[in-house]
C-alpha cells in the first residue's frame, strides 16, 4: 500500500513541477543577427489597465520595462511573435504632460504608428482624466488597414496584456499561481520520503 501512495504522490509532484514551468513567461529575442536589438520580449499577465501592466515589466528587473517601439522592423517583430488578434498596452503615455507623448523606459520618440487622427485625447473628462495611454493592434480591432496601429485610451480603458522589453534575458519569472502549485508539489514529494520512512520502520520492527 504504501509503495502504491509513493507512485501517486510521484506522480502528481512531477505533474505539478511540469504545469509550473508551463506557466512562467515565454521571452523572444530580437537578434542582431538578423537586424535586431539583441533584446528580450514577452508579454504580462493579463492587466486591469496600463499601470498594473508596467507594474508587471518592472517587477522583473531594472532592465525591463513597457515595450518601446522604435522602428517599423520592431514593430513587425512584434507583431509576428504576439500577433496583431489582441490589443496590447505599450511603454507610451502623456499622462505626466498632456499631448507629450514618451516612453516610458525613457526613450526617444522618433518613431510612432498612430491611426489616422490619433491620438485624440476623446474621452477626456473636467476631472482631467484623459486618454494619456497607448494599445497597439488597435487598427485589426477597428478592422483597419494598419492592423498594428496604435490609439490612446484612458487608464481603465480594459484588461489587457502588456508587452515587456528586457535589455538582458530574465530568469523565468513565474506567475502568482505558480507557486501554489510548486509547493503542492513539493508538498508530494515530502509525502513520498514520509511514506518511505514509514515502510522502512515496519519492516524493521517486523524482523
Amino acid at each position: 500500500m504504501h509503495r502504491i501512495t509513493s507512485h501517486i504522490s510521484l506522480a502528481l509532484g512531477l505533474w505539478l513541477i511540469v504545469a509550473a514551468q508551463a506557466d512562467a513567461q515565454t521571452w523572444f529575442q530580437w537578434s542582431a543577427a538578423v537586424g535586431g536589438n539583441d533584446h528580450w520580449y514577452s508579454l504580462t499577465v493579463r492587466a486591469n489597465n496600463w499601470e498594473g501592466a508596467r507594474a508587471q515589466a518592472l517587477a522583473i528587473g531594472p532592465f525591463a520595462d513597457l515595450v518601446s517601439i522604435n522602428n517599423e522592423a520592431e514593430r513587425d517583430f512584434l507583431a509576428g511573435q504576439f500577433g496583431v488578434s489582441h490589443l496590447r498596452w505599450i511603454g507610451l503615455t502623456d499622462k505626466e504632460v498632456e499631448g507629450i507623448w514618451v516612453w516610458a523606459n525613457g526613450d526617444a520618440v522618433d518613431y510612432t504608428n498612430w491611426l489616422p487622427g490619433q491620438p485624440d485625447d476623446f474621452q477626456s473628462t473636467p476631472s482631467g482624466e484623459g486618454e494619456d495611454y497607448a494599445l497597439m493592434n488597435f487598427g485589426a480591432f477597428l478592422e483597419m488597414a494598419n492592423f498594428t496601429g496604435w490609439n490612446d485610451v484612458s487608464l481603465n480603458y480594459g484588461g489587457f496584456n502588456g508587452i515587456v522589453e528586457s535589455t538582458v534575458m530574465p530568469l523565468s519569472v513565474p506567475e502568482p499561481g505558480t507557486y501554489a502549485l510548486l509547493g503542492s508539489a513539493l508538498g508530494c514529494l515530502w509525502l513520498i520520503r514520509r511514506d518511505r520512512r514509514a515502510s522502512r520502520s515496519n519492516q524493521s520492527f517486523g524482523h
